[in-house]
């Protein structure tokens, strides 16, 4: 047996665990080896920028004695132009300072803070904005011993007649049926419905609110999506499976490749070249860099 150089992930999350059932192997060079494109992808960029002004404005608005929607909107402009910094999204992106400052004003005209009916849930006094969670999982470290710890973090806990649900908003290129119809089975999001029924807060499921960045307009669309419990309880038991399964891997030092529709899928795989090539380790040190997923 091979002893594997690098270490196995000792926090996983739905971006990880969705690595490595589309592909062992992009799995393994993403978050095992941890390399990834030299470039940094404008969709991670603009929505990362777009969720921070979130964060932001909703902290400064249900968080004060006096609320104001304007001072609430200035705080998330100024925080997209900060976070936005000097990145150059390419002449033909969509995704620009300027559609991510459009975009936010199109969030916030179809779902003002001081009228909309999804509240944030309030926890001793606080909105529970940017719900954040670490769970240790009854899976040992093949490495440390620790437990394995499930984590991540969605953007709202809300209230919406008189049930609690994970509030999580996603920016996209375009809505429609492809859209609304993809949350059902979702793992992210039954993870997230999960970790908030281990805080003991008894969700009905998730609201996605979509922002659909186009040339010429922003759109903007709202899914419910339920998850009963025999479906939280699926979802868990594939993930421990999964888990389980990817240490086995990593042990053994062999880790399988898709060679299919995940090669392909959203603009193709970042790692292809690699793939491709007979003697890889020259393309990882022409366009990849040392990156740690966070």
């Amino acid at each position: 047996m091979t002893t594997p150089t690098w270490e196995f992930p000792r926090v996983w999350d739905s971006t990880i665990r969705s690595s490595f059932v589309a592909c062992p192997e992009m799995f393994r060079l993403e978050f095992i080896e941890r390399i990834g494109p030299s470039a940094t992808s404008v969709h991670l960029h603009f929505g990362a920028t777009f969720a921070s002004a979130m964060e932001v404005s909703r902290k400064t608005y249900y968080n004060s004695d006096t609320p104001s929607v304007t001072q609430a909107m200035a705080a998330g402009f100024r925080t997209i132009i900060s976070e936005w910094g000097d990145y150059d999204p390419g002449e033909n992106s969509n995704k620009s300072l300027h559609s991510c400052l459009a975009a936010f004003a199109a969030y916030t005209q179809q779902w003002p803070f001081d009228t909309d009916y999804i509240q944030p849930h309030m926890s001793d006094g606080r909105p529970a904005v940017e719900f954040s969670f670490g769970i240790p999982l009854p899976i040992t470290h093949p490495t440390t011993g620790e437990p394995i710890i499930y984590a991540g973090r969605f953007d709202l806990l809300g209230e919406y007649q008189k049930h609690l649900f994970v509030v999580d908003e996603k920016t996209t290129s375009q809505l429609g049926a492809s859209f609304n119809n993809k949350w059902d089975l979702r793992g992210q999001l039954t993870g997230y419905c999960w970790a908030a029924q281990q805080f003991d807060y008894p969700v009905a499921g998730a609201i996605i609110r979509g922002v659909a960045i186009k040339k010429t307009a922003i759109d903007c669309v709202e899914v419910i999506t339920y998850r009963p419990p025999f479906l939280i309880a699926r979802w868990y038991t594939q993930l421990l499976r999964d888990i389980r399964l990817a240490i086995v891997m990593y042990e053994t030092d062999a880790f399988s490749s898709n060679y299919s529709d995940s090669c392909v899928a959203y603009g193709g795989c970042p790692y292809s070249r690699l793939c491709l090539s007979a003697d890889p380790t020259q393309w990882k040190e022409a366009y990849f860099v040392p990156r740690t997923w966070d």
